[in-house]
């Protein structure tokens, strides 16, 4: 694989750059876009993928299919020695950053229902733990946050589940939900909802499977910006997905069945998209 799409750039008769067009959707959508062709170059929801050849890179531009069209953030490109190609973080992004970022957990507080915390815990500049005995524990930052990148480090093996929500309308309980489970290698992405008040799943619409995370320890980096995600999960992308009716709220840390630990928060706002949305 390789060898052949480092051909292909090469040898496209483009003036100034060149391009080599995949394919690729997640392991699980509910939308019924099922189509995945022999080589699939990245892994996310409903998109169409070029990889363009410019300013001494090789990048991965992404073509979404929502309710209007979009592009989302370009990723960096790796060919691996093995043949295979991997996805990161293209520090391109940085240029769009704007304001101070948000660091640590200092304004974190516990989400309270009916006067009473859902979870206990230890909430510290540098880290917080979040436990929980039988359900969902969780915590949010304040303030509305729209077009960000988030990194964070998380410690999910003590308990059933733990993960992030990103666009929050906290009273609903409503979010884009970035779960990770340690017994099944799994990170999900859906949306939560809320029974008798608190934070519940309501259906895992992309599912990204690695051994690596039976290990319980991640480091998170996920781009939000307009109605885009791109998730990383160890400097890696697994995931783009869309939310068109989520595109601002509220950003919090949840846990289920036990303890998480969360650590070296980073948050720096972007600039918007030029196009507003669609609706």
């Amino acid at each position: 694989m390789n060898s052949h799409l480092e051909s292909a750039l090469e040898n496209r008769n483009y003036p100034s750059m060149t391009w080599c067009t995949g394919y690729a959707v997640s392991d699980r959508f509910d939308g019924g876009f099922d189509y995945v062709p022999e080589q699939v170059l990245g892994i996310g929801d409903a998109y169409v993928g070029r990889l363009v050849r410019a300013g001494g890179e090789t990048l991965f531009f992404q073509h979404l299919c929502g309710r209007r069209p979009a592009f989302a953030l370009p990723k960096s490109v790796c060919f691996m020695e093995d043949g295979t190609i991997r996805l990161g973080y293209w520090r391109g992004v940085d240029a769009l950053i704007r304001g101070e970022a948000v660091r640590g957990f200092s304004n974190l507080r516990f989400f309270e229902d009916g006067g009473k915390t859902v979870c206990s815990g230890t909430i510290a500049p540098e880290a917080c733990t979040l436990e929980n005995a039988a359900e969902f524990g969780d915590a949010y930052l304040p303030g509305t946050f729209s077009d960000f990148v988030l990194d964070v480090d998380i410690a999910f093996d003590r308990c059933l589940s733990a993960g992030v929500v990103l666009n929050a309308d906290v009273p609903s309980r409503g979010a884009v939900m970035a779960t990770f489970r340690a017994d099944r290698g799994a990170f999900q992405v859906g949306r939560s909802r809320k029974v008798y008040n608190h934070l519940a799943p309501n259906g895992v619409r992309h599912e990204y499977l690695n051994d690596a995370l039976k290990a319980g320890r991640v480091h998170l980096k996920v781009v939000s910006r307009s109605e885009g995600f791109d998730w990383y999960l160890d400097g890696v992308h697994v995931l783009t997905t869309l939310d068109d009716d989520l595109i601002s709220g509220q950003i919090g840390f949840f846990v289920r069945e036990g303890t998480a630990r969360f650590s070296n928060l980073v948050i720096t706002e972007l600039e918007p998209e030029d196009c507003p949305n669609l609706r």
